[in-house]
């Protein structure tokens, strides 16, 4: 019985035209991703940044007139969600040569955000950004979020889906953790960039596995919020360092 056998090798022509619609793609999508994460850069660096400077400034003249001794200043928070991230870390990062915030952040929450893994790398876009927050940077990330999977397959790994890959080589105090629990005590560490795996609570729902953003989305789970409230509401003083422990005796 004559055997036909195929004069093209029929693996390496598949694994070439899936590698081709990949990379078709990626184009596609440097140049969707692309023009966002410029958009919100450019927004960060000049509108926000400008705000934030006049926030803060302000803040500091109304305290040395009125509260010169009261100990206790205006903390200055930033919270943001996907490609919203681009825009806070763009506004303490400011455009090259500039000046530091007048002051720093007392905490910087990164939820599921649409942005490079690596940018807490030594040569990543955002790489002093953890060093401009006195208290705590956190950046939740869990590996089925199915809104970043197309920016982590085609344009760049999501910092939301790996959380800050590259920030080991980095001079910070990274740590990762998992969702507290409700018995779960353990304190916030002032000075850290915690990695905050939020899977047990932001998976997709089976009952819609449709929708794709909700993993993206579903970060109001009261587990979360706390995990958030417990970073906005740990101590740093008007210096932005942490406060000395009490000496024994």
């Amino acid at each position: 019985m004559p055997v036909f056998r195929p004069v093209f090798p029929v693996g390496k022509f598949a694994a070439a035209a899936v590698e081709f619609v990949k990379e078709t793609a990626r184009g596609s999508m440097d140049g969707f991703f692309g023009r966002y994460e410029t958009r919100a850069q450019v927004v960060g660096r000049c509108a926000v940044r400008k705000l934030l400077t006049d926030l803060q400034t302000v803040a500091t003249q109304v305290e040395a007139a009125h509260r010169p001794s009261s100990g206790h200043p205006t903390r200055f928070h930033a919270l943001a969600h996907s490609l919203g991230c681009h825009v806070v870390c763009s506004a303490v990062v400011g455009h090259d040569g500039e000046p530091c915030l007048p002051r720093p952040l007392h905490s910087l929450v990164l939820v599921q955000a649409a942005v490079p893994s690596t940018c807490f790398g030594p040569e990543g876009m955002y790489a002093s950004v953890p060093k401009a927050v006195v208290g705590v940077t956190l950046v939740t990330h869990m590996p089925r979020d199915w809104a970043l999977a197309a920016y982590s397959t085609f344009y760049k790994p999501a910092l939301g889906r790996f959380g800050s890959s590259g920030a080991d080589n980095n001079d910070y105090n990274r740590v990762v953790r998992t969702l507290p629990t409700d018995r779960d005590t353990r304190p916030w560490q002032a000075g850290t960039l915690v990695d905050l795996d939020t899977s047990d609570v932001m998976e997709p729902s089976p009952r819609d596995p449709l929708n794709v953003t909700k993993s993206h989305n579903n970060w109001t789970d009261a587990r979360v919020l706390h995990a958030l409230w417990a970073v906005l509401a740990l101590p740093v003083n008007a210096g932005g360092a942490v406060p000395a422990a009490p000496t024994a005796g």
